[in-house]
């Protein structure tokens, strides 16, 4: 059961003792142990997402909403007869994708955000079924001149599409305390406004910004005085998620997606939605409220 594995890897661990956060030059140090992951690129759900979408037609017409490195879009594509959609706001990802349609003419790329699925397609098109696997992927935390990762050192960007739009570093330069704290309580701090509060004074004081490594130890530092040391999470992990779900309106994105997926899906098509976050679920979780009618 997929839903309690991860309401068990969520409960907090009561059982294990403080040990002092890394230090400035640290950060870095230990990719695994600080954020958990590893090099690469591992889409998860592939078959349970195949097995969702219940799937009858005998062409069915699918959408991957997000292909990052094209985990899913494979598996789609193993579909009989099927026609997948690949959409991805990123160059980079898009580029995968126009290699993988040229060896696959049943995929069609798509370079653009998913927020604008109902523009990217072509006119008339019906589906039959859609995924969006939200978030950052592990490829863009890996490539270091993205700004994605806190532990990665590079420049401060953020963007999914770095041609469109200010980077991180120049909206961190004009932005106001009052607006930061908001930024970082809504998308990324949400428990605590008074930690937001000190993050967005102390970053604000701190400026300019132009790498990673230099935000990450300021936001560090204000965790550390605030609340003591934690050393399973990379304490500037949410502050990174909430300017990156900020600058790319990503949950903006998200309701546009959802009600661009209601006037598209066929008559019993479904839309499988892949969320990490609770700011991701709540989303959902209201748009579907809100036009249950």
């Amino acid at each position: 059961d997929v839903s309690a594995a991860v309401s068990e890897l969520l409960k907090p661990d009561q059982t294990q003792e403080r040990s002092p956060l890394p230090s400035k030059g640290a950060l870095m140090a230990d990719r695994a142990e600080l954020d958990g992951r590893v090099y690469g690129h591992r889409p998860i759900l592939c078959d349970e997402v195949v097995e969702a979408l219940q799937l009858s037609a005998a062409s069915p017409v699918l959408v991957d909403a997000t292909f990052g490195r094209g985990g899913h879009t494979r598996r789609l594509l193993e579909v009989p007869g099927a026609t997948v959609f690949a959409l991805d706001v990123d160059p980079t990802a898009i580029s995968e994708a126009k290699r993988l349609a040229s060896q696959e003419p049943r995929l069609v790329p798509v370079h653009a955000a998913f927020g604008d699925l109902q523009e990217a397609l072509p006119p008339g098109t019906r589906l039959h079924g859609l995924l969006a696997d939200l978030g950052v992927s592990s490829p863009q935390l890996d490539q270091k001149h993205r700004g994605f990762s806190p532990i990665e050192d590079g420049p401060l960007d953020m963007r999914m599409n770095p041609d469109v739009g200010i980077p991180a570093s120049e909206w961190l330069d004009t932005v106001s305390p009052e607006e930061l704290a908001w930024v970082i309580h809504t998308y990324g701090e949400d428990r605590d406004a008074f930690l937001a509060a000190r993050l967005a004074e102390a970053i604000c004081a701190k400026r300019p910004f132009h790498r990673t490594k230099e935000l990450a130890e300021v936001v560090a530092e204000v965790k550390e005085q605030t609340l003591g040391s934690n050393p399973f999470q990379q304490p500037a992990r949410l502050t990174f998620q909430a300017i990156r779900l900020h600058l790319n309106q990503e949950l903006q994105q998200l309701e546009k997606l959802l009600s661009a997926a209601f006037q598209l899906l066929e008559l019993g098509g479904r839309a499988i939605i892949i969320c990490f976050k609770a700011s991701e679920v709540s989303t959902v979780r209201r748009w579907l409220r809100q036009n249950e009618d």
